[in-house]
């Protein structure tokens, strides 16, 4: 997906660009590799994104926030941090999210669960705020969807030892819900990492995990 960002040079001057990696392109630019401009004034530090429907808006409004003179690039950071001023306090909706992505199909991308259930736990979330699971569009379904079975396929090739998935979604604050911006767990399971696996997800409520004996 194309965003329009900001960086913050060394020495304290900012520059606007496009990418469809943010992550990809801090990088860059924090290896010598991105823009003139910022070369000679690394490190930089990444303040502000907006995402884009397409390259084109991408681009056009990368011109405009240019022209922009600085006072009024601060006052657009400080109204609309992230994706909106809904946003603007969401972990999930930051510069620091999108940057440390480690993998985006479409509207939705991956990061690392901070506190992971198991190695290798990620989370898959909307680019967009938005609450919950069912407030995902039919495309983030659908995009969701693609991006958990290429990482189902990726953790599987790095390690062999996992050998099951839990694939779940928590939506309001009685389900579980800590963040609300929605977020599906993607977390791999290893033989005998539990003493006894039976009954998966229905473990939300302990007493219920196990199925009756027949």
């Amino acid at each position: 997906m194309p965003y329009t960002y900001m960086l913050k040079c060394s020495d304290g001057s900012y520059y606007t660009g496009w990418t469809t990696d943010l992550k990809a392109r801090l990088e860059a630019h924090n290896s010598g590799k991105g823009a003139r401009y910022t070369r000679s004034r690394l490190p930089v530090e990444l303040v502000y994104w907006e995402y884009q429907p397409d390259r084109s808006r991408a681009q056009h409004r990368e011109a405009f926030i240019r022209k922009l003179k600085r006072e009024q690039k601060e006052k657009l950071m400080a109204a609309l941090t992230g994706n909106g001023p809904i946003a603007s306090a969401c972990p999930f909706c930051g510069p620091a999210a999108a940057s440390a992505a480690v993998a985006q199909k479409g509207t939705v991308l991956a990061i690392e669960d901070r506190h992971p259930v198991t190695p290798g736990h990620l989370l898959i979330i909307p680019c967009r705020h938005t609450p919950d699971y069912f407030s995902m569009t039919p495309r983030e379904h659908r995009d969701a969807l693609e991006l958990i079975n290429k990482l189902k396929d990726k953790v599987k090739k790095a390690d062999p030892s996992v050998t099951g998935f839990n694939i779940g979604a928590n939506c309001g604050g009685d389900a579980g819900q800590t963040i609300m911006h929605a977020h599906i767990h993607l977390i791999p399971r290893r033989k005998g990492d539990t003493a006894s696996p039976r009954g998966g997800v229905r473990g939300v409520i302990p007493d219920k995990m196990s199925y009756p004996e027949d």
